[in-house]
């Protein structure tokens, strides 16, 4: 879990970049379209720092419950069999936190992935100044050789 939690972070949540302008790139490609999209939550460096905690604390207390809870409580007493219901009662609460917050990116997610596949793929015209309309473009070049509903 920590692996994937160190994915997370280093490819999802991001602080902001240093300056805006190095995390954007340019393409000459001439005639052809091109189409980058990556999903990204973007979060002050304060934010980013406090969420990379509260996730290894997440990971710390899989780790424990996982790898540990046994050798933590003596099992064959009941104040240890209490102690280790209240150890359980407490991890649950802090895991259904976490839990609901990561409901929360995930439907956002998948909100936002909705709202670019449908504009990508609508007919309506084009709000962009060039008169070439580079929407049109884009949907027929994002959609080519895509059959059905457009996905990542």
């Amino acid at each position: 879990m920590g692996t994937l939690v160190g994915m997370l972070t280093e490819s999802f949540l991001t602080p902001p970049p240093p300056n805006e302008e190095d995390s954007q790139t340019e393409a000459d490609v001439g005639d052809q379209i091109w189409l980058r999209h990556r999903f990204q939550l973007e979060m002050t460096a304060e934010h980013y720092e406090a969420m990379k905690a509260d996730l290894k604390e997440l990971v710390d207390l899989r780790n424990k419950l996982v790898h540990h809870f046994i050798e933590r409580f003596d099992l064959w007493s009941e104040s240890g069999c209490q102690a280790a219901d209240g150890f359980l009662e407490e991890s649950y609460e802090t895991i259904n936190r976490y839990c609901l917050n990561l409901q929360c990116w995930a439907k956002t997610m998948i909100e936002e992935r909705a709202k670019t596949a449908s504009f990508i793929q609508s007919q309506s015209d084009c709000t962009w100044p060039d008169s070439a309309c580079r929407h049109r473009s884009l949907r027929r070049g994002a959609t080519r050789g895509v059959t059905g509903s457009f996905s990542y």
